[in-house]
């Protein structure tokens, strides 16, 4: 069961890849603590067991869908989430992937792939997290995983 915060101490937190590991388990526990958590993932239907989850602990989280690849998927994510929320105050910027495997297996394009969304589009900046109307601005709370090269033999 969540717990029950006033308006001034509940926070709208926006969780990046948060359909497994990290992002999943900060989503819980955000959620348990009583907060307005947006979980997203770049496909949707992989939230089911987060929602599912939550919702039988009685807190229920927000899903959006969400590639972090597309810039346009990002602004407009954000624009939403602005008009049902009205702020964002804190962003665990988790999404991206690690390459599992030989160096040998690994091939360029999969590294530039990797490198471009793990560092570059994994960077949401705080130009698509802080609301433009709001007068009353916060610090920004950003928390950013990566994961880059898992090595094998």
């Amino acid at each position: 069961m969540s717990k029950l915060l006033d308006k001034n101490s509940q926070k709208n937190i926006v969780i990046t890849g948060a359909s497994s590991g990290i992002g999943k388990a900060t989503a819980i526990l955000m959620a348990r603590e009583g907060h307005q958590v947006i979980a997203t993932s770049r496909h949707i239907e992989k939230l089911n067991p987060l929602i599912e989850e939550t919702n039988s602990m009685g807190c229920p989280i927000f899903p959006e869908e969400l590639n972090i690849n597309k810039n346009d998927e990002v602004d407009q994510c954000f624009a939403r989430l602005f008009e049902r929320f009205g702020s964002v105050d804190v962003l665990v910027n988790n999404a991206g992937y690690g390459l599992k495997g030989s160096i040998n297996s690994i091939t360029s394009e999969q590294l530039q792939e990797q490198f471009n969304t793990n560092l570059f589009a994994g960077n949401i900046s705080g130009t698509h997290v802080w609301n433009p109307d709001d007068k009353n601005k916060q610090k920004e709370i950003r928390l950013m995983f990566r994961e880059m090269i898992k090595w094998s033999k």
